[in-house]
């Protein structure tokens, strides 16, 4: 478990220092090549589809100490990726993401629950089609270290959740796949 230092000297043999104790908002900007928004939704009972986004942004606030925290991802609608281009362009026409109307997806919340200084949901809203909707995450790992290259502080999660995308008013096709969506975010966030 992490516990909150102050990282001096390289990674390899670096010497730390407790911080103070105090509570401390500390500001982390995710890192887009290493954070990717997932889905899965059942299709014709038989099988699972499964994609992702490709561009996601956003911005993490967290104090361990304090046991609090707030999360903002945004998502280009537009970066949907399944491996099939009729797929996806299917996916951003107005029948699912309307990615021209509705160009971003957004997530909003605060660090609810913690076990020790590890935060383990979010509880916040989810922005989708012009509908917000609250929706919690579940954190499956959080953990932070040294980060090897760039030598600053870096934090990953893992955190899931189920959405009903009728919901947010996105219909077609529920008869066929499913208004049930499995979403995962995987984050990495350095410190600011």
């Amino acid at each position: 478990m992490f516990r909150r230092m102050l990282l001096l000297g390289t990674v390899a043999g670096a010497a730390a220092l407790p911080l103070s104790g105090k509570a401390e908002m500390v500001a982390y900007t995710v890192e887009p090549t290493h954070t990717a928004a997932t889905w899965a939704i059942p299709h014709l009972g038989i099988s699972i589809i499964r994609g992702r986004f490709d561009k996601t942004a956003g911005k993490i606030n967290l104090d361990q100490i304090g046991r609090a925290g707030t999360v903002e991802i945004t998502i280009e609608a537009a970066s949907v990726n399944a491996g099939n281009k009729k797929f996806e362009d299917h996916l951003r026409s107005k029948d699912f993401f309307d990615a021209e109307q509705f160009p971003k997806v957004t997530y909003r919340g605060r660090l609810g629950k913690f076990e020790g200084d590890t935060p383990t949901e979010v509880e916040g809203e989810l922005t989708l089609l012009g509908q917000t909707r609250p929706v919690n995450l579940k954190i499956l790992s959080f953990k932070c270290r040294a980060h090897p290259l760039l030598k600053r502080e870096v934090c990953g999660a893992d955190a899931a959740t189920t959405i009903d995308r009728s919901q947010f008013g996105m219909t077609s096709s529920v008869a066929f796949t499913s208004a049930r969506v499995d979403l995962m975010l995987q984050i990495e966030a350095l410190k600011d």
